[in-house]
């Protein structure tokens, strides 16, 4: 039986849980999807040759559910999410997956897995949707045989001790045009680890990325969308296209900015000149950053100190009241998780 963790000395890293999730889709097949089933977690079989073993052929999603102090247990936009798996596997040529499927299954992965949820205030429960091309390619060609699998694990902070991140340019791209960085493709990280762990080693926390046509445009961070205040206070961040994911984090915190705290939010090219020049404070969003407040950004030789954070601490307070159930959700974006009856 896997071990609870210490609630108390949770980190943003991988506990083994006792339940996971596993369905089976075949091109051709009508439906494509089996329902699925929930397994005891474990190994899982895999041919060698499987087509996402060689070629990448894999998507993946992140969300987290979370007890409230009301005792209530709630996902985080998961239709969001399910609608962003499916777009992501298209993109990969393999078939979307039902929404509701998708749903009731991290449902069912948070219910098995109860005791591994943290109690209020302590952490949260990270899922980890992941799709794959299952079927035995020796070329690089459309599979026909597909997987989704769902797993779960407590997390806490992802930068645990931190209340901000510092950030280093690299005048290369993350993503390029007509390429999959618009999508959750798991091959879009792999070439990142190494420029962050030379960032970190430099004394920062992450990467900024840069455009690929070498027009000093701002991109994303490893795993992160980057955001910039200004002093005429206009909060700019860059406009998705097929370089830039859709974060589900950074929609929430475009809709707390504008339509609960009234800022004018702008989606538009971002010079990382301007950013250097003319920017107040910065942030990054996701679903593991959630929101991370940006105190330095390196260029070079120079580093940029940023302002201390203000907008960025209340944009986070009313995402984490939403998510955690302590403030009203007006954006209808909680989903209940049932819980068994003790």
């Amino acid at each position: 039986m896997a071990e609870i963790p210490d609630w108390d000395k949770l980190t943003f890293r991988f506990y083994p849980t006792e339940w996971m999730y596993r369905a089976f889709g075949e091109a051709g097949r009508d439906p494509i999807w089996d329902e699925g089933r929930f397994i005891p977690f474990g190994e899982i079989p895999v041919s060698p040759a499987a087509a996402f073993l060689s070629y990448g052929y894999s998507v993946f999603e992140g969300l987290k559910a979370e007890r409230g102090a009301d005792g209530r247990i709630r996902l985080f936009r998961p239709r969001d999410n399910a609608a962003r798996f499916s777009r992501s596997a298209e993109r990969l040529a393999m078939p979307a997956f039902p929404e509701e499927t998708f749903v009731r299954a991290c449902g069912g992965i948070v219910a098995r897995n109860i005791r591994f949820l943290p109690p209020a205030g302590k952490g949260t429960f990270y899922l980890r949707p992941m799709m794959h091309g299952t079927e035995p390619v020796l070329g690089v060609a459309r599979a026909n045989e597909f997987a989704v699998t769902i797993y779960g694990s407590p997390v806490g902070d992802y930068f645990t001790g931190k209340d901000g991140v510092r950030l280093q340019i690299v005048r290369l791209a993350r993503a390029a045009p007509g390429g999959t960085g618009g999508a959750k493709a798991a091959g879009n990280y792999a070439g990142t680890i190494r420029l962050r762990d030379a960032a970190r080693a430099a004394g920062f926390d992450d990467v900024l990325f840069l455009d690929a046509a070498g027009k000093g445009l701002v991109g994303e961070t490893s795993g992160s969308n980057f955001f910039c205040l200004f002093e005429d206070g206009e909060l700019a961040t860059p406009p998705l296209d097929d370089t830039i994911l859709a974060g589900i984090t950074r929609d929430s915190a475009i809709r707390i900015a504008r339509d609960i705290l009234g800022v004018r939010v702008v989606e538009r090219p971002l010079p990382i000149d301007e950013v250097l020049d003319r920017g107040r404070e910065a942030f990054c969003t996701g679903t593991g950053w959630t929101v991370r407040p940006v105190t330095a950004i390196g260029a070079g030789e120079r580093t940029r100190a940023l302002a201390a954070p203000d907008l960025a601490p209340r944009i986070r307070e009313m995402l984490r009241g939403i998510q955690s159930g302590a403030r009203p959700d007006p954006f209808g974006w909680t989903v209940e998780v049932a819980t068994p009856r003790s």
